[in-house]
């Protein structure tokens, strides 16, 4: 966000979610588990994210950037930044919300609302590890009451001190483009790259404070080296770039242009890509694309229901995990979903293997499952587990069950009692500790879970795959 323009949309959208949840029951946690921090504040994004070896987790908290290891230990605070969502949660005369938006909206007047979001003045975004697991980056937006605003990127090392390595300004929000939002650093720490899959990418050199000229757009970096695929603007055709962002191979494939965007998917051999072409004008809308071999320039037709499906390729050549849903246009509703699903998608000729599938009950939806238009997805590195957001059955409130399925489709829930948040009984981050632990969190706490403390015969559940 660069405003408050749409704050009450916003803020009617985060209470219609969170409804409940400063009431929540605690989840009981295993008697194995660890908590990492027993007192946070995690509201507004970013989201916590877990380091590449897999032993930290970096989260924003009561205003600060903090980090903290998986073996436990007092959490480290590396970072303060005031005036931001967490930091105004955090005080004192806010403290009977118990760190929940909703909770502290619901108790003020519209004005009042109005005047306590001009007192946000910072977000924090694209918070991200190194690659060697050393420290942690972050973007902070600052906007003044003259509407001046102010991009900054920082890289807080675990050890020593935090460096702020490039800084943008601007007066209004369409004046210039500048370094913030969700961003990419390279490996080497010497470019950051912003518009990462949507338009024309952003290149920022970090020693020159300054940004390059860049004429390719959907830049997708590979998790295995310093080269990006991308999109030539001219040509419209599909390139390699290596790591001074120059081409170092063509294709003959060529990417229509598309008012409504797309996405691309790039594995981790770099052998395969996969491109997500939206159709309609929005997340909700269905998608038409392609799988394409890079050596063998074989191209295999790919379409979706919505969007925002999730597609990951598992590092095992081309094979790729699909989770989301399916579904039937109905009327001016536009498409509903009817199924949701995870599925494995060989690198060959093979079958699909659904891991994962629930149906909607036409005869009486009611008391079926109320499918969700947004999949909830973490896995382990090797793609041997995944964590799912389930939607919640019968009658209810809305949310999702968190469980933990495995590659032979077996299912546990997180807990085998259903707490009434709306995602419940915690939120994942992700695995850590090479796939060994689930990292989450809760109201007030943040916490790591042995994979074998969630696989026992109480968390067991059916899983009907038709």
């Amino acid at each position: 966000m660069t405003g408050h323009g749409f704050g009450w949309l916003w803020a009617v959208l985060v209470m219609a979610t969170q409804v409940s949840y400063a009431a929540e029951t605690p989840f009981e946690l295993p008697a194995d588990a660890k908590i990492l921090d027993p007192d946070v504040i995690i509201y507004g994004g970013p989201r916590p994210v877990i380091s590449p070896d897999g032993e930290w987790v970096a989260y924003v908290s009561r205003g600060f950037v903090c980090v903290s290891s998986v073996d436990g230990g007092k959490p480290t605070r590396l970072f303060e930044v005031p005036e931001s969502w967490t930091h105004f949660l955090a005080l004192p005369e806010n403290e009977f919300a118990e760190g929940d938006f909703g909770t502290l909206a619901r108790s003020l007047s519209q004005d009042e609302y109005r005047q306590m979001l001009k007192q946000i003045k910072q977000e924090l975004s694209g918070l991200q590890w190194t690659i060697e697991s050393d420290g942690v980056v972050f973007g902070v937006l600052s906007h003044d009451p003259a509407k001046q605003l102010s991009r900054s990127v920082y890289l807080a090392p675990l050890t020593g001190d935090v460096i702020r390595i490039s800084h943008s300004e601007q007066s209004t929000p369409t004046q210039a483009r500048g370094v913030g939002g969700d961003f990419k650093m390279t490996r080497d720490r010497r470019y950051m790259v912003m518009s990462l899959q949507w338009g024309k990418a952003l290149i920022w050199e970090v020693e020159r404070d300054r940004p390059r000229a860049t004429c390719f757009l959907n830049m997708t970096p590979s998790s295995t080296s310093d080269r990006w695929i991308a999109v030539e603007k001219d040509t419209r055709e599909l390139v390699i770039l290596d790591r001074e962002f120059s081409v170092i191979r063509r294709f003959d494939e060529v990417i229509e242009p598309n008012q409504f965007g797309y996405k691309m998917y790039w594995s981790p051999d770099e052998r395969n890509v996969i491109c997500q072409t939206q159709v309609g004008f929005d997340h909700f809308s269905n998608w038409e694309g392609f799988r394409l071999d890079l050596q063998t320039m074989e191209r295999r037709p790919m379409s979706g229901s919505f969007m925002n499906e999730l597609i990951e390729f598992t590092g095992q050549g081309g094979e790729f995990v699909r989770v989301g849903s399916a579904g039937d246009m109905q009327g001016r509703e536009g498409i509903q979903p009817t199924t949701s699903y995870l599925k494995v998608v060989p690198t060959g000729p093979g079958a699909t293997k659904d891991l994962w599938q629930i149906r909607a009950d036409s005869t009486n939806p009611r008391n079926g499952p109320r499918l969700t238009y947004e999949p909830q997805m973490t896995h382990s590195p090797d793609f041997s587990l995944f964590t799912l957001g389930l939607p919640r059955q019968g009658v209810g409130p809305h949310g999702v069950v968190q469980h933990l399925l495995d590659r032979q489709g077996r299912l546990w829930t997180l807990s085998p009692h259903d707490l009434g948040g709306y995602r419940t009984p915690c939120d994942v981050v992700g695995f850590a500790k090479k796939g060994q632990m689930i990292i989450g969190y809760d109201q007030h706490r943040l916490f790591a879970i042995p994979v074998g403390s969630i696989q026992t015969p109480a968390n067991k559940v059916p899983n009907v795959v038709e």
